[in-house]
């Protein structure tokens, strides 16, 4: 059982790519290159181990987070002179102020 994510884990010990598969699976992810590589450095420097492993694995990868996207021209005419950043803010702001509104309105409507 060889796996191999850009940097080699091949190389590994047969235990520690079997742990790393292991974990594959249970955080449902492969390794990101920056994951391999601190894999490989811990080999190494001969500090991997199951607990190492696991650490590396369980990160939460940028690309496995969640995201939702909005294009600019829908929100431009709300805010025509806004760069990216200053828009999320606004946009969550907005969403704040809406979350307030509706909390405000059930309160009113339960009297």
């Amino acid at each position: 059982m060889a796996l191999s994510v850009g940097v080699e884990l091949s190389y590994l010990e047969p235990w520690a790519q079997k742990a790393i598969l292991e974990q594959c699976e249970i955080n449902d992810c492969t390794p990101s290159y920056s994951q391999a590589f601190r894999l490989h450095k811990a080999d190494r420097d001969g500090l991997l181990t199951d607990e190492v492993i696991e650490g590396i694995m369980r990160e939460e990868k940028a690309n496995q987070r969640e995201m939702f996207k909005l294009p600019m021209e829908q929100i431009r005419k709300y805010v025509p002179n806004a760069n990216s950043k200053q828009a999320e803010d606004f946009v969550l702001k907005a969403c704040e102020h809406y979350l307030k509104f509706l909390i405000l309105q059930k309160n009113w409507d339960e009297r």
